[in-house]
């Protein structure tokens, strides 16, 4: 904040003030000394002026705005020898949607305030104001936003005052916030050899005017890597459950240390700083450690042949790979003796030895490994592998296969990807699926599973809905005798779904690794997607029609209220009128009020309206509807909401930090304000305001 002289007189100048989102305003006429009225004019006698001072030299407000606005205070005191005459005040604002209403009283703390300027502009002082000598007056004021900004303009006072006539009061937002900044951004550790330890230091420092308060460091990636932010503090890794807190204080700093451990390959983390700074509540440090020593990777570790049919064989391979920056070499690849003669390793990936990474050998190799059952039972073996790693020079593969009579049953489905819209609804189909010696050649049992699915996906397979023309209201479990079921794809992202057949016999495609998958792609070509789930930690059953119930609300920008109808897309108002008549692109679409658990809750709005124009953003909100289980009636206490806005089926905004926690809503009737969306330009920002008990 810019700061200049405070004293305001004939011969001074008026100190830049900061104001956050009140205005007040005032008026009064002060007594002359000798108990007669003073000069309606603010005559002065021959040598003698009056002098303004402002106390602080600005409206100035900081910190977050609650529902209702808030206010900030000036004292204004005649300082000079001269009465003062204020002849008009106004207040000019810069956002010509924000609200100031300015008040007064007289110097006395325990007058009540009166109003001086409205809401609406309106002056209703009586004038001529006369400022006595040694007299002052308190202005209160009160600021109430439009949007999600820090209004800002100034209160301005006309007086007699010859050489500074006009006085500007400006109303400022002061940023007052801890402010983090670590260096460097990113740790590279070089090649080191097997066994060998190195440290570097990150130097956290608070360039803010706040206590900093570093609450987490989380690391993700390869436990190689650990770190410490005192001396004194134990190393921790990504397992850590109490990391180390600190408390910065404005410009100060702390070291934190970072070891790099060499295990048996070149290795990768991410350190997460987080923190109370709320521009950047979490620094991401990227962490390299390179291995210079021979290094041999060799996946899988185990091989298994799930049932594979008699005088039938299968293959499956192993992959050798360089894992350091040095070549290493494999000496010898062989099946024990003991192990049994079902098993083979065909030809050789190359001759023994070979090299692998380096200037002269490949990166990795593959290793094929034969299983050719003549019995229905269980066969052993081994794989063993020779290399100059310095570390694990011998490898073992256990290999497990077993030979069936029985013939496998394969899961097959049509097409292996569905492209689908958000809503709609799938048909998954898995009637190629073969049995080669079962019934018609058909299974006699299909299991659709969902291996993969977005966070907050609660559809389930359904042999048919109870209302095809809602399928979010659930329907009949799915038969398993039946090769089809239908899908309600409830949220946008990525599904996996595994078909699993079954033979008259017991045998199962997945012990015979014949599983068939379908990948569904939900995706909103256009315009917005607002998703809406959350969890009660006290409610222990999810999905059975029991527990809270959280609403999902998106406000036009025409709209100054919520729940009121039209501008108000909520439960009781789920397809609202807006934008262009008969144009159903620009009208939202709520698929379903949740009333018993977890959501979701979802609003489309294909063609959204240009704020720009609208002069307002569309804003988000959630509204605790029911604490109380509707069932029992138990009281189930707070719940955490996650709120997730996709743009062009991208996600473009979700809650900060884990999303997984979610905003705990503490109790029914309370509101949250969680975001605002401008558009064109798809520009998501975060809004987080609170409002306890905000009863409809």
């Amino acid at each position: 904040m810019h700061t200049r002289p405070a004293p305001l007189g004939a011969y001074g100048r008026i100190g830049l003030i900061s104001l956050f989102l009140t205005a007040s305003i005032f008026g009064c006429v002060t007594d002359s000394a000798d108990g007669d009225h003073a000069d309606p004019m603010g005559g002065a006698s021959a040598g003698e002026e009056g002098a303004l001072t402002l106390t602080p030299a600005a409206f100035e407000y900081s910190g977050s705005i609650e529902l209702g606005g808030t206010s900030a205070t000036v004292r204004l005191t005649n300082t000079g020898s001269a009465p003062v005459n204020i002849s008009s005040v106004s207040v000019d604002r810069e956002g010509e949607e924000d609200t100031f209403t300015l008040r007064w009283r007289t110097g006395s703390d325990g007058a009540e305030y009166m109003e001086a300027v409205t809401a609406a502009g309106e002056d209703r002082l009586a004038y001529p104001v006369i400022m006595a000598s040694g007299a002052s007056l308190d202005l209160q004021l009160q600021i109430v936003p439009a949007g999600d900004t820090f209004p800002t303009g100034a209160v301005v006072l006309s007086t007699d005052l010859p050489e500074s006539p006009t006085i500007r009061v400006p109303i400022e937002y002061r940023l007052t916030q801890p402010r983090i900044h670590v260096d460097p951004d990113r740790i590279d550790f070089g090649e080191l050899g097997a066994g060998q330890t190195a440290t570097q230091e990150l130097v956290v420092s608070n360039r803010g005017d706040q206590t900093l308060t570093v609450e987490r460091l989380n690391l993700v990636g390869n436990p190689a890597f650990t770190v410490s932010m005192n001396d004194d503090d134990a190393w921790i890794d990504a397992t850590a459950v109490e990391p180390p807190v600190a408390a910065i204080i404005p410009g100060d700093q702390r070291l934190l240390r970072v070891r790099y451990a060499t295990a048996d390959q070149a290795a990768n983390a991410v350190l997460n700083i987080e923190s109370d700074d709320p521009t950047r509540p979490t620094v991401a440090i990227t962490l390299r450690g390179g291995f210079s020593a021979p290094c041999l990777e060799v996946t899988p570790a185990a091989v298994e042949f799930r049932s594979v049919p008699v005088d039938e064989s299968e293959i499956q391979m192993v992959t050798l790979r360089a894992c350091g920056s040095a070549p290493v070499q494999v000496n010898q690849v062989t099946l024990t003796e003991a192990s049994d003669p079902a098993y083979s390793l065909g030809d050789a990936p190359q001759p023994s030895p070979f090299v692998l990474g380096g200037p002269d050998g490949p990166e990795e190799v593959e290793l094929p490994v034969f299983f050719g059952p003549l019995e229905d039972r269980i066969h052993n073996g081994s794989v063993v592998i020779e290399s100059d790693d310095e570390r694990r020079p011998t490898r073992r593969i256990s290999l497990l296969g077993r030979g069936v009579e029985n013939a496998c049953p394969h899961a097959n489905v049509p097409e292996d990807e569905i492209t689908v819209r958000p809503l709609e609804v799938v048909v998954l189909d898995g009637s190629p699926s073969f049995d080669p010696d079962g019934p018609d050649g058909q299974p006699v049992a299909y299991e659709w599973v969902f291996i993969d699915r977005p966070a907050g996906s609660v559809s389930s397979p359904h042999e048919a809905f109870f209302d095809p023309a809602s399928p979010a209201n659930g329907g009949v479990d799915d038969d398993p005798s039946t090769p089809q079921a239908v899908f309600f794809v409830d949220l946008p992202g990525v599904y996996t779904a595994e078909l699993r057949v079954r033979d008259a016999n017991g045998l199962t495609s997945t012990a015979c690794g014949h599983d068939a998958q379908v990948t569904i792609v939900a995706q909103v070509v256009h315009g917005l997607h607002i998703q809406l789930v959350w969890r009660t930690p006290a409610d222990e059953i999810v999905g059975d029609n029991q527990g809270t119930d959280l609403d999902l609300h998106l406000l036009h920008p025409f709209g100054d209220t919520w729940f009121s109808a039209p501008y108000d897309c909520y439960q009781a108002n789920p397809i609202p009128e807006w934008g262009q008549l008969e144009y159903l692109a620009d009208d939202p679409l709520l698929d379903l009020d949740d009333i018993d658990g977890d959501g979701p809750e979802n609003i489309l709005l294909e063609a959204p309206q240009n704020t720009d124009e609208l002069l307002r953003p569309y804003v988000v909100g959630v509204y605790y509807a029911q604490s109380a289980d509707r069932v029992t009636g138990t009281e189930l206490g707070s719940s955490f909401a996650t709120i997730r806005v996709f743009v062009g089926g991208e996600l473009a905004w979700e809650n900060p930090g884990d999303p997984a926690d979610g905003r705990e809503m503490l109790e029914a009737g309370d509101f949250w304000e969680a975001v605002q969306i401008e558009w064109p330009g798809a520009r998501v920002t975060s809004r987080n305001r609170y409002h306890p008990g905000f009863r409809p």
